[in-house]
């Protein structure tokens, strides 16, 4: 789109598929270009007396223009910010550079080295002193730092000294590595912690080697000199990127300066301007996106934004697999979610603005400066288990710090994507789909599959009177999201409505009452306060905004449960009728502590004496412990991520005041009992490891056949999984990072047999949640269902109309298993694509158990 700078109208003809729309100019406030953008290119163009135009489809074309513009100013400045802290090097354009000319240096330096080698006489002494380095890493810094000082112009002598000084610290490193590995480590942990330069790395590790007697070597300057000419000529003669000129000097003399070719300085410019332009800062629109009707032409109304396909990242074979299949029923689903009006829940928008204003610290809130590290203990020199017990909470203040710089970013785009669209009669969120069909909103941030404080900033545009059976879902959503789901929903009901008092008084004043913050969704809670205070006293006639969740039960268990009919596993994630929700956590730490009673009465004494410490301790065996570790099984989870969520959960509890008497040999005991949890597991959830296993075999044995993994949701959306092994080099500097060379990346022909095998799982069950999403979605909009909050196995939509959800998303889960045997029709596509002499090697799916998944229709907390 041009921007005409003399009057501040932005004229733009739209092409929309096959309709031509005429936007007129369009006026910008000032006011609104400020808030919004902040953009210095706005700041000059745009007039200062504009008005927004009552035309909806005109004003959007706008704000999509802005966010393309949005978007390019924040590359551009990033790449300003760079260029002041002389790391142009980092670029997009310059990274590009440097991931193409690496390889052409590398050879030439290879050659040099060989020559020099080869040739009698004395050597050359910049060559003697390159032969201990890499030519891959040697070329790549010559090329960073001939990037970083020549974005302007950098007299020779200064940039060949600098290059030498690069070069010297990585030979200084590489003996430090070589002669003390564990104390280079141990430094190596400190120095990433804090994010030092590379400079002052270098010199941290310096200090660390003199200290510990290790000698590290040393260039002159007259070394560092010949080290850095020779690279320099090298650089300019094998990439053409650089160039050396006479600069006239005061005193009428000349001083040769290295800057960029003109062929250089255009291919980074080039290639920093593309990157700009395809980084749009995606916000919501303010007209329904343009629908699904195809693979690519929904979502954004105009080519501002690069048009999207509604698979991100495919291969072509898969986009040519979903072009000819029967999709109707997948784009009628993403065109529901996306053509859901919201609008910014104002209420919450102000707690959140009041508290940043006051600096008032609110769950989900960062606090507004970074948590001080902890006094250093007066003999942290003599005393190892003080220094060890510091540098622990050291470690911990450092992770709760860049935590909270992420929320401090997240809390910030919130509030200022919230007050510029607060007034806004609706909001739409373009959706798109991964490869296994689960759908994703599009824009950054601020959207309804958002963290919590995101999802309690929006709520549905159309409010809907709750009814009398709205109002039962609307105590029993109060209760969800206060964290008393576990029990039954009447008790849910009576929970909300004995504590109307505190609800009535955290709704009036968030900030004297904040009872609300104890919740487990604290900002969820907290809006629901708001509407709930008022249903509890106009009844059914109340209007309702929020979305209404209904959550599986560990849903990826759900339907390897329905899958093979188990019925032991089907009635742990409540596939079931059955008085109260049943908790698979907890039965996975019921099952534990019964094994840890076994093992604490027999005769292996290594586990005897783990299983009575775990029995005896103050860690709690409960499902908070197993949660991870059973949540994670259906999406690939393995023996060491079970490990990983145990050793977590076990040191939450013992940061929290837990005790435990393990002393050193506690990793010992965390190892020990993850496997208790992993077995446990498997006693519960026998069927599931059954499919994950076949799974695994049927991805190996076509992956080694050379054949993707493809089959057809019962949505009628194509899944494709196909991992390839990828070849590349990578160059690693020891202070200066890291960059891949494209020129040495190559997808080869083979699959990855092992990647293949480990997705099969979690990429097969994803795809069949993301296609009961959408069978449950087209069963709802025959109901007369709009609105539709949906987030892989959450389930929204408007109080009033949660029990018609209610009952579409358990009727389409039957009927979509009840008609589709998924294993069979995988093993059946799997087969047609495999060589004949091959086909014996894919065994028939686990058999069937005696599950009647009607009885699914009468499982009250199925999805709860």
């Amino acid at each position: 789109m041009k921007v005409f700078p003399g009057n501040g109208t932005i004229p733009k003809i739209i092409s929309i598929q096959a309709h031509t729309y005429w936007v007129a100019p369009v006026f910008v406030s000032s006011r609104f270009r400020e808030r919004f953008f902040g953009s210095p290119r706005w700041r000059q163009v745009a007039s200062d007396n504009i008005e927004r135009t009552e035309n909806a489809s005109t004003r959007e074309a706008t704000l999509e223009h802005f966010m393309k513009e949005r978007g390019r100013d924040r590359v551009e400045a990033d790449i300003l910010k760079k260029i002041d802290k002389g790391t142009y090097s980092e670029s997009p354009g310059a990274m590009a550079a440097l991931r193409h000319l690496i390889q052409p240096l590398s050879e030439g330096i290879s050659a040099a080295l060989a020559i020099d080698a080869g040739r009698r006489g004395r050597p050359s002494v910049a060559l003697a002193l390159l032969a201990d380095l890499a030519p891959d890493l040697v070329a790549y810094l010559a090329l960073k730092e001939s990037l970083n000082y020549s974005k302007g112009s950098c007299p020779v002598r200064r940039l060949s000294r600098h290059i030498g000084s690069v070069l010297e610290d990585e030979v200084r490193m590489a003996v430090f590595d070589g002669v003390a590995p564990e104390l280079y480590r141990t430094v190596e942990r400190d120095v990433n912690r804090k994010s030092w330069d590379p400079e002052h790395a270098a010199i941290i590790f310096s200090v660390a080697a003199k200290a510990a007697d290790i000698p590290l070597p040393r260039w002159s300057d007259m070394e560092k000199m010949h080290i850095g000419l020779l690279l320099l000529d090298m650089v300019m003669e094998h990439t053409g990127l650089i160039q050396v000129r006479d600069v006239p000097t005061r005193r009428n003399k000349t001083v040769k300066h290295v800057s960029l070719t003109d062929t250089g300085r255009r291919w980074v410019e080039d290639f920093n301007t593309r990157a700009a332009l395809l980084r749009p800062a995606l916000t919501p629109t303010v007209v329904s996106p343009l629908p699904w009707m195809g693979t690519v032409g929904g979502g954004y109304l105009t080519h501002a934004i690069r048009p999207f396909c509604i698979v991100k990242r495919t291969f072509k074979p898969h986009v040519e697999a979903l072009k000819s299949a029967d999709m109707s029923r997948v784009y009628r689903a993403v065109n529901a979610v996306q053509e859901t009006p919201w609008r910014i829940n104002t209420r919450i928008l102000a707690v959140m603005e009041e508290a940043t204003r006051r600096g008032v610290v609110l769950p989900g809130l960062p606090l507004p400066d970074p948590e001080p590290l902890p006094d250093k203990p007066p003999d942290i020199g003599t005393n190892d288990d003080a220094k060890r017990a510091w540098k622990e909470a050291a470690k911990q203040v450092y992770e709760a710090n860049a935590e909270a710089e992420g929320r401090r970013l997240e809390l910030s785009q919130l509030l200022t994507i919230g007050q510029e669209y607060r007034d806004e009669e609706a909001l739409y969120f373009p959706h798109q789909l991964d490869f296994r069909g689960r759908m994703y909103a599009v824009p950054n941030t601020l959207h309804p599959q958002g963290s919590d404080r995101a999802k309690a900033l929006l709520h549905f545009a159309k409010g809907k009177e709750v009814g009398p059976h709205g109002l039962f879902w609307l105590a029993i959503h109060g209760a969800n999201t206060f964290g008393n789901d576990k029990v039954s929903f009447m008790v849910r009901e009576m929970w909300a409505y004995a504590h109307e008092d505190l609800i009535q008084d955290c709704a009036a004043d968030p900030f004297m009452n904040r009872w609300w913050t104890e919740a487990d969704n604290p900002w969820c809670f907290l809006a629901w306060c708001f509407e709930w205070a008022e249903a509890a006293q106009q009844g059914e006639a109340y209007v309702s905004h929020i979305p209404i969740a209904l959550d599986g039960s560990c849903n990826g268990l759900q339907h390897f449960s329905a899958m093979l009919r188990d019925p032991v596993g089907g009635a742990a994630v409540n596939l079931l009728p059955s008085d109260k929700p049943q908790d698979i956590y907890q039965r996975v730490a019921d099952r534990t502590e019964a094994v840890l009673e076994e093992h604490a009465k027999g005769d292996d004494e290594g586990k005897r004496d783990f299983a009575y410490g775990w029995l005896r301790s103050g860690i709690q065996i409960d499902r908070k412990l197993c949660k991870r570790p059973v949540m994670v099984l259906p999406y690939g989870g393995t023996m060491t991520s079970c490990r990983d969520y145990t050793r977590a959960a076990v040191r939450e509890q013992i940061k929290a005041g837990a005790s435990h008497n393990f002393g050193e040999t506690l990793p010992k005991a965390e190892a020990y009992l993850a496997s208790v949890i992993w077995q446990a597991i498997g006693d519960v959830v026998v069927a599931a490891r059954k499919v994950m296993d076949w799974l695994q075999k049927v991805a190996r044995v076509a992956a080694k056949h050379g054949q993707p993994l493809q089959w057809t949701a019962p949505s009628g959306f194509v899944a494709h999984q196909e991992y390839r092994d990828v070849r590349h080099r990578q160059v690693r500097s020891r202070l200066r990072g890291s960059v891949i060379k494209i020129s040495h990346m190559e997808q080869l022909d083979d699959l990855h047999p092992g990647r293949q095998a480990l997705a099969a799982s979690p990429n097969f069950v994803h795809s069949m949640d993301a296609a009961a999403m959408m069978l449950t979605i087209n069963r709802c909009l025959d109901a007369g269902l709009s609105s539709f909050a949906m987030i892989h196995d959450s389930y929204g939509t408007h109080a009033a109309d949660t029990e018609a959800m209610a009952g579409c998303l358990r009727e389409a889960f039957v009927q979509m298993y009840e008609d589709h045997n998924v294993l069979e029709e995988l093993r059946r596509l799997v087969l047609e694509r495999l060589p004949e002499e091959a086909r014996h090697l894919i065994p028939p799916p686990p058999s069937q158990g005696s599950l009647d998944l009607q009885q699914v229709l009468q499982s009250a907390y199925f999805f709860a």
